[in-house]
């Protein structure tokens, strides 16, 4: 009898684990949709975020949900997020190629999930440096995602390079 209610404790118990798994599989997979459906959705902007129109497109002011992911999984390491955050980045020096020939370095990088995140990809920064002089621009995001060719198999950012590569072509023929 005990065998058998000790069989039963561990089906039961095993039962609820498999749950408890499930449950977090499901949330994770749920949270890095969010992500991706921002990354995908997000179009850059001429608007700081006070809604004042500047002549750049700035880094977007992301909507608290997906800074908080960002944040999670950038402290976790994760590269589940990694193709979304970079999407979202060669959208923005898309954007400001077209309009500015160019792209930026970020201001505020200190406040931005999303250029902490960047940085944890793209990990610009030795040892040597010091923090304050560690920094990205979105130029620099484009050309390390242009040198690794597994990012491209993502058609979004395939999408966003070859239009890049397009206003490359057409600029340098003027």
């Amino acid at each position: 009898m005990k065998i058998l209610s000790l069989l039963l404790c561990l089906f039961i118990s095993n039962i609820v684990f498999s749950q408890d798994l499930h449950i977090t599989v499901d949330s994770i997979k749920k949270e890095i949709t969010l992500i991706k459906n921002y990354a995908e959705g997000y179009n850059p902007t001429y608007y700081d975020t006070s809604g004042q129109k500047v002549g750049v497109p700035p880094i977007p002011k992301l909507p608290a949900k997906v800074a908080q992911l960002l944040t999670k999984y950038s402290a976790e390491d994760s590269s589940m997020i990694d193709e979304y955050v970079l999407l979202i980045m060669i959208k923005l020096y898309r954007e400001q190629y077209k309009c500015c020939k160019q792209g930026y370095l970020f201001s505020d990088i200190t406040l931005s999930p999303l250029v902490n995140a960047t940085m944890k990809i793209m990990n610009p920064c030795t040892k040597e440096d010091l923090e304050e002089f560690c920094w990205v621009d979105t130029y620099s995001v484009y050309k390390w995602v242009k040198e690794r060719k597994e990012y491209l198999k993502y058609p979004p950012i395939k999408h966003e390079m070859t239009a890049i590569n397009r206003l490359h072509v057409t600029n340098t023929k003027k």
